[in-house]
């Protein structure tokens, strides 16, 4: 009985952090289906899907991740405690997110805006 229990608190736990978030992010977008949450088993995924959410996983993670670790890491709460062991900490995925969920935000003209400042600065440090 306790084991229902446990189960059925687990089910539809929405995502809570800036790396819960960018993942289920990423899956809905691939499944096109609804919302997920960090205990809902995604394995179900065909083998484009597959590729295309291990590709934006590289990507915004800079991780090798095979096939079989998305298999085996089938939540989105699993796969934060692959790549927090890949990262060394789960601090540095939930930066990592929090980066690219902010990034994400931003319009073109305003990553522009950005990249031209941060440039005059490095010119500034590179004058002394």
């Amino acid at each position: 009985m306790k084991d229902n229990l446990t189960v059925e608190i687990k089910v539809g736990v929405a995502p809570r952090t800036p790396a819960e978030e960018l993942i289920a992010k990423i899956y809905e977008s691939s499944l096109k289906g609804p919302h997920l949450g960090v205990h809902d088993n995604i394995a179900s995924l065909d083998v484009s899907q597959a590729m295309w959410v291990r590709q934006c996983l590289q990507q915004i993670f800079h991780v090798e991740i095979s096939d079989d670790c998305l298999r085996y890491h089938a939540t989105i709460d699993s796969l934060i405690g692959l790549l927090s062991g890949l990262w060394g900490g789960r601090e540095i995925v939930e930066e990592i997110a929090w980066t690219f969920l902010q990034i994400e935000e931003l319009s073109d003209d305003e990553v522009r805006t950005q990249l031209v400042e941060e440039r005059r600065g490095e010119r500034q440090i590179e004058s002394y």
